[in-house]
């Protein structure tokens, strides 16, 4: 389109009618636009990662308490001084050990398990640390594995409790 001065508008459009995305028709994204929407996406990304966090993270009781003091039941019984006694009928067949009872304990994260025999190093902290003796001369077999042993897991997450 011509003006009697000499001048001109281009008033060509895109093929499908749009006028750019930031309106202009200059096919160009305004800055702004962009940073707004990041942002929108972060907050979303944030709070669904807090959600799926709070679901699966915590150790929490019915009453929505977490941490160290949350109402899981370990097996044993607790002692005056930090420990906790636990037996193989406490743990019935999942009982790992061919001993049939010792005292947890648990001091920065290092678990063991004193027996009147001996104190044994249940997890790699307490074993790094030289708090007790190797775990294996007591460790039962796997009947289920060949070759395996049984899994000490729920005895050393009783063991964290106390920590």
């Amino acid at each position: 389109m011509s003006f009697t001065d000499g001048s001109e508008i281009d008033t060509r459009q895109p093929a499908n009618g749009s006028t750019g995305p930031n309106g202009n028709g200059s096919g160009s994204v305004d800055p702004r636009r962009l940073l707004g929407l990041g942002l929108v996406v972060l907050g979303i990304v944030v709070v669904v990662g807090l959600a799926i966090g709070s679901l699966i993270g915590g150790n929490s009781d019915t009453d929505g308490n977490t941490g160290k003091n949350a109402a899981k039941e370990f097996p044993g019984t607790d002692t005056s001084d930090g420990g906790r006694v636990v037996t193989n009928s406490d743990y019935g067949a999942d009982w790992p050990l061919t001993i049939k009872k010792g005292t947890l304990r648990c001091a920065g994260g290092a678990v063991t398990l004193v027996t009147p025999d001996a104190t044994y190093a249940l997890n790699p902290e307490a074993q790094s640390k030289g708090l007790g003796e190797s775990l294996a001369p007591v460790w039962s077999p796997n009947p289920d594995i060949e070759g395996a042993r049984m899994s000490t897991g729920a005895l050393i997450e009783n063991g964290l409790s106390l920590c």
